[in-house]
C-alpha cells in the first residue's frame, strides 16, 4: 500500500499538482511499515499542547516546507527518510534560534546573529561532507531502502576519487585512516597550497572537536604565521603553550615577540626557561644586541654599521622582511655599500 501511494505521489508531482502530491506523500509516510518517523498525530499533539500551555514552539516542518521546492521536503534538506543533511540541520538550528529570540529568552540585541553570518561560521571540512555522502550511499543501498543488500560496494561502484579531499574521504571510509589524521592531512594540503582560508577552517574544526588539546591551536598558529598574520599566530601559540609547554613552541613564541618588535615580552618569556640550550643562548644574545643597537640607533639613525648588524640579526632570527628594511636603509644612505648587496 505505501509503495503504491508513493508512486501515485510521484505521478501527481509530474502533473504539477503539488498540494495534492504532498497529501499523498504524507499518507504514504503514515502507512510506511518502517516506523522510524513520528506519525503526524504526534506533531498535532505537540502543537496543541504548546498552544494550550503557552510554550515556545518552533514549527520545523513548516520552515522546511517553506524552503523546499514546491513546498515538498526532499533531498535538498534530507539525507534519508529521517535525518536532515547539513542544510537541513542549519534550518532547524536557525528555527530554534529565532524562536528563542522571538520569545525574549535572548535579549541582547547587539549579539543578534544573521542567517548569512551563521552560515559563514559553519565549519564542515570537505573530507567530512564527502565521507558523509559515502556513508549515506552505503546505508541507502541496503535494506530497508532496498529489497536486497548489494553484492558490490556501492561507493566504489558510484564514485571515483580524483581530488585530494576525495581520496582522504575514501581512505577514511575504507578504514585506512582515522578522522583526526585525515583532517590534519587536509589542513596540511591546503596549507602547502597556500589556501590559508580553507586551512584555517579545517584547523578550527579540530579545535572545536578537541578544545583541551594543544595541537589544534598549534596548527592554527602555524597557518597564521605562514599567512603573515603574526599577532593572531602569537595568540594561538600562547593558547597551545598554556595547555602543553614545549621547548619548540616556546622558541616560536619568543621569535614572534621579536618579530612584533616586543623585545620586552620576548625577554620576559625567555626568563621562564631555567636551563638554556645553545639555541636559546643565541636568541638571548640576539635580543640583548637588538636592544643595545636600537638604543644607539636612536642617537645616530644613519649609522651604517648598526643598521647592517641589526639586519644580520633579524635575518638569523628568520625575520627576513625586517632585515631587508635595515639593509635597504643602508643602501639609501650608502648606495655603493658592498656588504648589504649579498643580502638583498
Amino acid at each position: 500500500m505505501p509503495t503504491f501511494i508513493l508512486k501515485l505521489h510521484r505521478c501527481i508531482i509530474k502533473l504539477g499538482k503539488y498540494d495534492k502530491a504532498k497529501k499523498y506523500y504524507r499518507n504514504a509516510k503514515e502507512h510506511d511499515l518502517l516506523k522510524f518517523r513520528a506519525p503526524e498525530k504526534f506533531n498535532e499533539i505537540i502543537y496543541t499542547l504548546a498552544k494550550r500551555h503557552d510554550a515556545h514552539f518552533a514549527d520545523i516542518e513548516k520552515i522546511f516546507e517553506e524552503n523546499s521546492e514546491n513546498g515538498i521536503i526532499g533531498d535538498a534538506f534530507m539525507i534519508d527518510h529521517l535525518h536532515p543533511n547539513i542544510s537541513g540541520y542549519f534550518l532547524m538550528a536557525n528555527a530554534f534560534y529565532h524562536a528563542l529570540w522571538k520569545s525574549g529568552l535572548i535579549q541582547c540585541s547587539d549579539n543578534y546573529i544573521t542567517d548569512k553570518l551563521a552560515r559563514k561560521e559553519i565549519i564542515i571540512p570537505a573530507v567530512d561532507s564527502i565521507y558523509a555522502e559515502y556513508i549515506a550511499t552505503k546505508m541507502k543501498s541496503r535494506w530497508p531502502f532496498q529489497k536486497r543488500d548489494p553484492i558490490e560496494d556501492p561507493v566504489t561502484k558510484k564514485y571515483t576519487q580524483k581530488t585530494f579531499p576525495e581520496k582522504l574521504a575514501f581512505a577514511l571510509y575504507s578504514g585506512k585512516i582515522n578522522w583526526v589524521d585525515a583532517t590534519e592531512k587536509l589542513c596540511d594540503y591546503y596549507h602547502e597550497n597556500e589556501d590559508y582560508v580553507k586551512a584555517l577552517s579545517v584547523a578550527h574544526s579540530l579545535r572545536r572537536e578537541f578544545p583541551y588539546f594543544a595541537f589544534p591551536y598549534y596548527m592554527i598558529g602555524t597557518v597564521y604565521c605562514q599567512s603573515t598574520e603574526y599577532q593572531k599566530a602569537l595568540a594561538y601559540y600562547q593558547k597551545a603553550y598554556q595547555i602543553e609547554k614545549s621547548h619548540e613552541l616556546g622558541i616560536k613564541i619568543i621569535l614572534l615577540y621579536i618579530r612584533l618588535h616586543n623585545i620586552a615580552q620576548a625577554k620576559m618569556f625567555l626568563q621562564q626557561f631555567t636551563t638554556k640550550d645553545q639555541e636559546l643562548k643565541k636568541i638571548e644574545l640576539a635580543i640583548t644586541t637588538i636592544e643595545k643597537n636600537l638604543a644607539m640607533l636612536e642617537k645616530n639613525p644613519d649609522n651604517v654599521e648598526l643598521l647592517i648588524e641589526l639586519g644580520k640579526i633579524y635575518r638569523y632570527l628568520d625575520c627576513q622582511d625586517i632585515a631587508d628594511k635595515y639593509f635597504k636603509k643602508v643602501v639609501a644612505i650608502d648606495p655603493s655599500n658592498k656588504t648589504v648587496k649579498g643580502y638583498l
